[in-house]
């Protein structure tokens, strides 16, 4: 499966926010992210790394 976890930076403190993530929707600074299971997340910042080796998205925050 193709599942990614995505982690939140805001000045350097990493959190991730959720796992399993199948889709995310993006419209200007907010972003939507959407699990295996349906559920729902969203948040306001910029994706600034994708490392499809670690499934891992980064997203920066103010």
């Amino acid at each position: 499966m193709c599942e990614s976890t995505v982690v939140f930076d805001t000045n350097g403190k990493r959190e991730t926010v959720m796992e399993d993530v199948i889709r995310i929707l993006i419209e200007d600074d907010d972003i939507e992210l959407i699990g295996i299971l349906g559920e729902r997340k969203s948040l306001r910042g910029r994706i600034s790394d994708i490392d499809m080796s670690k499934h891992e998205i980064m997203i920066k925050g103010e």
